[in-house]
């Protein structure tokens, strides 16, 4: 009908008034408000049954269909989604099939307006657009071949201590480890509780994390630390994104974000307290939560532990015969032709490798990585100009 938005119910009223008028001619009226004559005796019809209400605008909406969700499955989907705040749609579609049979259970996108109607999503902050170069980003391919680490953040229990949640995840299947609740981001206790995973799961062959302590440093060639040198001699090699890119290990972050709704805002009274907590939610993501990267699978169905076990004992690690060895000092330092050479203090009491190469070049190795490349006299810095200077003032300080 094209009647005017402003007028509509005006334009009704004035047609039907001159439409019940003795003698009127319907069909000239009709022509004359632009409306077909099947809705002008419409109009005429429900004015005598129901007066001045028959002809208000009326929704075209059918009253019932046969896709509609049920009231109860509604009221299962509100029920899900304050137990699980942080979970979407997909998430929540994988329990409802645990219970219901696939006809019955709508779609995620159907199940996501439902929970936008119920006021249980909030909107999101729009996309910068950051760049982002994916042919240097690490997919593994296999369980335990890359495992994400990182700090998530820092906040009080309610006895005034600080909580620093570790977490360690497996890049492929998504799986955690383990989530340790730790007084301080210092080499001893994320040590432990990397022995406590790797206890348990075995080892994998990288680590990614990103560039804060204890995982990288600036004062240290190839940002390498006593913990990532404790790595390299189990014989996992340590990766690292870019500064300032977390994005690189973005679906750890994901992650991040979900503790922080769910962990962060209702912390407990102590760190042993808090690590029951982490151990309950760790549990849940792994084994009941569906992850849509792996295919809507839980984590827990996806992972298989290592085959590499934890060694009950470090042996040195055999360096090629083609290679010059020496022993790092307790002040990071090296004697090369009896001058003292400053490496790295995270390397005290280990040995490092010096392979010839050409121009005059030669490389450093520890076991199995590349420290860097200078020449025979030491004259050039093993890294960039920035490191080389933090390096420089750290030996002079020590």
């Amino acid at each position: 009908m094209p009647w005017k938005e402003r007028k509509a119910m005006e334009e009704r009223k004035s047609f039907v008034q001159r439409a019940i008028q003795p003698r009127a001619n319907i069909s000239e009226l009709c022509r004359e408000y632009g409306i077909s004559r099947s809705v002008g005796y419409k109009l005429l019809k429900r004015y005598r049954e129901e007066g001045e209400r028959g002809i208000a605008p009326r929704s075209r909406r059918p009253l019932s269909h046969s896709l509609e969700t049920s009231a109860e499955l509604v009221c299962e989907i509100v029920l899900l989604r304050e137990k699980y705040p942080t979970w979407g749609g997909v998430a929540l579609r994988e329990l409802l099939l645990d219970v219901y049979e696939e006809e019955c259970v709508p779609s995620s996108r159907t199940i996501d307006r439902i929970l936008k109607r119920a006021g249980l999503v909030k909107a999101r902050r729009k996309s910068r657009g950051k760049w982002l170069d994916r042919e240097k980003l690490i997919k593994p391919e296999a369980a335990n071949e890359v495992w994400t680490v990182d700090f998530k953040g820092w906040w009080k229990t309610k006895n005034g201590k600080p909580c620093f949640p570790l977490t360690i995840r497996d890049g492929y299947s998504r799986y955690l480890t383990g989530i340790y609740a730790l007084p301080g981001t210092g080499y001893m206790h994320t040590r432990e509780a990397f022995e406590k995973a790797f206890e348990e799961y075995g080892l994998p062959e990288q680590i990614l994390s990103d560039n804060g302590t204890p995982f990288a440093t600036v004062l240290s060639v190839e940002g390498i630390t006593r913990l990532s040198a404790w790595w390299v001699k189990l014989g996992i090699r340590p990766r690292r994104i870019f500064p300032g890119c977390p994005f690189m290990n973005g679906s750890h972050e994901r992650m991040h974000k979900d503790m922080k709704a769910e962990l962060q805002s209702c912390p407990m009274w102590d760190l042993k307290e808090q690590q029951k907590k982490f151990d309950e939610w760790r549990n849940t993501y792994n084994t009941i939560r569906p992850n849509r990267a792996i295919g809507k699978k839980r984590p827990a169905k996806v992972y298989t532990a290592s085959r590499r076990k934890m060694p009950e004992q470090i042996l040195d690690y055999e360096y090629p015969s083609n290679m010059a060895v020496r022993r790092v000092s307790k002040r990071g330092n090296i004697s090369w032709y009896q001058q003292n050479r400053f490496i790295s203090g995270a390397l005290a009491g280990e040995t490092v490798g010096f392979l010839d190469e050409q121009k005059e070049k030669m490389s450093i190795w520890f076991c199995e990585l590349k420290l860097g490349t200078t020449d025979k006299n030491f004259s050039s810095p093993l890294g960039g100009k920035k490191r080389s200077h933090y390096r420089e003032k750290h030996a002079r300080n020590r």
